[in-house]
């Protein structure tokens, strides 16, 4: 069994995965690239495929067990991924007491002074996680304990309490202490400025692991770029890259990225790009050296609604499109105007129509619950979504409740109407994409309609999908598909039974996860 430097986690999302990711941990494969570089050996464990028999949580705490790593790093979105990564951070501080468990991703980076407050976190990295990971490698090596040169850190002082449990009980403000510790705030870390450096590093994962036979097509999921130069008022972006910014891999380093992939018989790339588009000079040129070097492969990519004009849609499936992802959010041009979409719901009709022209698919995101949203903008959502099926049958859609994230405009906005932010990093577990429970500004009768329009929306997707699903889990989809269905055809939105029965099987699996990592441990 090999040594590692660094011991980096990728938490579950949920209790449970029902079906192979086809994204690797891409944040991590890159930190990873910087490490190894360096010299620094690494372990990168993915718990999505614990549930899935995929991999063993016994590889995790093997590797654990008989390393002496330098530091354990852990990636956390909002919502449940946070009690899985704190279980983990649990489990670090009960093996290797001595050794720092870093945390980092979207959620930290947002709340990084909620976070580093937590006794099981001893450091935050804010923002791209490459330069912070391998300063604090380089200086843990050298027995460095003093990190006031590592841009993009929060950490706590002296470091030895920190790592000894020490709970941080008072609020703090920019010199954040108590009586033991004070928590240091070093300089913003900017990232890497030519991502060119970086390469995604599959040799740190088995690739079949993400590799998903989906209609005859070998998918995999790949990442070429951050950020986007949009300016929605609810997107994490503005917080985590900055507003307006967008940057990513060459065009030439993109495609030697895809040949990568392409040699495992991958023959689709979904590129999970926040946006591809930000720079179209650079998709175009993406897409003719494609067709230079003769790479087959089809592709999906989000793109904005408003641009799918005639032209651009040909150009798009001329150059191996196959689906689009598009953020549509509401069919009220009154909350499209809230969120500062700068399109109006019109642009979706020209979407759909363009994308049945050409036969590529789409795929539609929608939100509800956004602050100053009625009950009536819901229904005029609705009504546009079953509008766009009707003009285009392969169009899908996926609706989800509002999700304040701190430090974009509509965080405030949902302050201002009540929202009260959850006071520790526990509270932010549950998973507000799911439930209003958290936005006090929606009041009983809209709350009830809109959590079940949600799972009503899911339960139709899964049903139009339901080969695709593990056998066991398919009598479910079955059942509640068909009553989400009916449920949907006729805009009947009371008795939540989907709901309810995710509920239950929710919590049975969390025990059943519970129990067997315990044994595990022991």
């Amino acid at each position: 069994m090999e040594n590692y430097d660094v011991i980096l986690v990728f938490p579950k999302l949920w209790e449970k995965e029902f079906n192979p990711p086809n994204q690797p941990p891409y944040g991590l494969l890159m930190i990873g690239d910087m490490l190894l570089k360096k010299g620094f050996n690494v372990f990168v464990h993915d718990e999505r495929l614990e549930s899935l028999g995929i991999k063993s949580r016994r590889e995790l705490i093997n590797a654990v067990k008989q390393s002496s790593p330098l530091f354990f790093g852990i990636s956390s979105q909002s919502g449940p991924m946070i009690e899985n990564g704190l279980i983990d951070s649990k489990f670090f501080k009960q093996e290797c007491p001595g050794v720092p468990v870093v945390w980092g991703g979207v959620h930290p980076t947002l709340m990084p002074e909620q976070t580093i407050k937590h006794p099981l976190v001893d450091a935050v990295i804010k923002g791209e996680g490459e330069l912070p990971a391998l300063g604090l490698a380089e200086n843990l090596k050298k027995g460095n304990r003093d990190f006031s040169e590592i841009d993009g850190l929060y950490w706590k002082k002296p470091f030895d309490k920190s790592l000894q449990g020490k709970a941080l009980e008072k609020n703090f403000s920019k010199t954040m202490e108590n009586d033991e510790q004070k928590i240091i705030v070093n300089k913003p870390c900017f990232g890497v400025k030519d991502l060119d450096e970086i390469d995604m590093r599959w040799d740190l994962v088995n690739h079949n692991d993400y590799i998903r036979n989906i209609d005859g097509k070998k998918w995999l999921g790949l990442i070429t770029s951050r950020g986007c130069p949009f300016r929605c008022g609810f997107c994490y972006n503005i917080s985590f890259f900055g507003m307006s910014k967008f940057r990513g891999w060459s065009p030439e380093k993109t495609i030697e990225e895809m040949k990568k992939v392409l040699e495992w018989g991958v023959n689709f790339i979904n590129l999970d790009d926040d946006y591809i588009f930000g720079d179209p000079l650079r998709m175009w040129k993406i897409l003719d050296l494609k067709k230079e070097a003769g790479l087959d492969f089809s592709w999906k990519a989000p793109i904005r609604g408003h641009l799918l004009r005639d032209k651009l849609t040909k150009k798009i499936k001329d150059g191996g499109c196959e689906s689009v992802s598009i953020g549509a959010e509401s069919g009220s041009d009154k909350v499209l105007n809230l969120m500062t979409k700068d399109s109006g719901a019109d642009a979706y009709y020209m979407a759909a129509k363009n994308l049945k022209k050409y036969n590529l698919n789409g795929h539609f995101s929608w939100i509800l619950g956004y602050p100053g949203e009625t009950l009536e903008d819901v229904y005029k959502t609705l009504n546009v979504i079953k509008d766009l099926e009707e003009i285009n049958p392969n169009t899908e859609h996926v609706v989800n409740i509002f999700a304040p994230y701190p430090g974009t405009p509509s965080y405030e906005q949902a302050i201002e109407k009540g929202f009260k932010p959850p006071e520790s990093l526990e509270g932010w577990t549950d998973n507000f994409r799911e439930s209003c429970n958290e936005l006090a500004y929606i009041n009983d009768e809209s709350r009830k309609v809109m959590e079940t329009i949600r799972w009503a929306r899911i339960f139709c997707t899964m049903y139009k999908k339901r080969r695709y699903y593990a056998g066991w889990i398919k009598p479910a989809v079955y059942f509640l598909g068909a009553i989400s269905n009916i449920r949907w055809n006729y805009n009947i939105y009371n008795v939540p039974i989907e709901q309810q029965a995710v509920s239950l099987g929710r919590k049975a699996l969390k025990r059943m996860m519970q129990n067997r990592n315990r044994d595990l441990e022991e």
